[in-house]
């Protein structure tokens, strides 16, 4: 059952149970689909001689595409695995992973299904917005303290922007508070300080610029000094002590679940993205410049990491990645680039950051947009982009529908 390659060092019982947790969260979600009640297991299905329609629940162990674009995937559940024929035109074929969990409806041959639908997790249709709320919230993200390639100007004009609007009580901060140390090959040229914990002291500074009124909710992201699998822990004490004994800061895991005024807020940092944009032929070209498109699909899939292997995970008892309850808002940063989309109701957000366009993005390819955030009223999820990349602060209009 699961056939999938473990990290070096760390056994393969270790992931076992993560897929366990994985394929039980998911299929009891798929199975509550009118085309999937009657699913059946694939030793089943295997059993079956007359041509009838049947449906089966399970783990993409491998997905391939051949000449006439056709894919063929292999499905598998606790009890095997079969061969899906999936059709080139078939609604979800360009968005197929490794490690997904999905439905499939169909007709059975030779230890083959001839898939005529594919049906992914996915949020319902429609999400209400609650009553209650009646702040506002900013999204910001990635500020690399400590990164030569900080901007103080921008960071000065957010905060001074943001102490003047009252009714912004909340700032969601999405991982990358500091920008590390011995992160990558070469980085020790492009900071300003030689330890991470001088870089922490740099940020109090920072975060000391914004009123004590406002409340700071705070994730790490993969150049905080955690655990560099997910989910990330909350940056340790040690490096972070005074950042902890600010009253207005709070620190939490990555990703996390946070509810204010009765909106509920999936933060993640979203270092999964890079692998993912990179195997999905529908987003491939496109999502670094509107990250919430991968947002989206993530939504579908009710995963976070997805491919196992394109992205660290901490081996445990259960996939603490499902994607279990439907947030209102999704939000999160790491690609550096501003975007706001609404999907089945579930507002998207991803934040631009502090840091000025890199070498490496250059060499990549990728055009953020540093300095460019996101404004939302939580009485409605409405929301605006902040431009602070301008020498004028953002005029305070009506916000915008998403």
């Amino acid at each position: 059952m699961w056939k999938f390659l473990p990290s070096p060092g760390i056994g393969k019982q270790n992931y076992l149970r993560i897929f366990t947790s994985r394929y039980r969260k998911l299929a009891r979600m798929l199975w509550g689909r009118p085309q999937l009640k009657s699913a059946a297991s694939i030793s089943n299905i295997k059993r079956i001689k007359e041509k009838q329609d049947v449906a089966v629940i399970g783990i993409i162990s491998n997905v391939s595409t051949l000449k006439d674009g056709r894919k063929i995937i292999e499905v598998e559940d606790p009890t095997g695995s079969i061969t899906v024929l999936v059709q080139k035109v078939m609604r979800g074929i360009d968005e197929l992973v490794p490690d997904e969990v999905i439905g499939v409806t169909g007709r059975p041959g030779r230890d083959i299904i001839f898939a005529e639908s594919i049906i992914f997790p996915d949020v319902p249709s429609s999400n209400d917005w609650p009553e209650n709320a009646k702040s506002k919230a900013v999204f910001i993200a990635d500020i690399h303290a400590g990164s030569k390639k900080f901007n103080e100007d921008t960071w000065t004009d957010f905060t001074k922007w943001v102490n003047q609007n009252n009714d912004v009580k909340y700032i969601f901060i999405g991982g990358d508070l500091v920008d590390g140390v011995g992160i990558y090959k070469g980085q020790d040229q492009e900071i300003h300080f030689e330890t991470v914990e001088e870089e922490f002291q740099y940020l109090r500074k920072l975060l000391n610029m914004i009123n004590s009124n406002k409340r700071l909710i705070v994730i790490p992201g993969n150049h905080d000094p955690t655990n560099d699998s997910e989910p990330r822990q909350p940056i340790p004490r040690e490096f972070a002590k005074v950042i902890y004994q600010m009253p207005n800061v709070q620190l939490l895991s990555d990703p996390s679940w946070v509810n204010v005024e009765g909106v509920c807020i999936l933060m993640y940092h979203g270092t999964s993205f890079d692998g993912f944009i990179a195997s999905v032929d529908s987003i491939r070209a496109t999502a670094y410049d509107s990250p919430t498109q991968a947002q989206k699909l993530l939504l579908r899939k009710r995963h976070l990491s997805p491919i196992f292997g394109r992205n660290r995970i901490l081996p445990g008892d259960e996939d603490h990645l499902v994607i279990q309850q439907i947030p209102h808002v999704f939000f999160t940063g790491h690609v550096h680039t501003v975007d706001m989309s609404n999907y089945r109701g579930v507002r998207l957000v991803s934040a631009g950051s502090f840091q000025e366009r890199t070498d490496f993005q250059k060499k990549l390819g990728h055009n953020p947009t540093p300095g460019k955030f996101v404004e939302m009223d939580l009485s409605t999820g409405s929301s605006r982009m902040l431009d602070f990349s301008q020498d004028e602060l953002p005029d305070p209009t009506t916000l915008t529908p998403t």
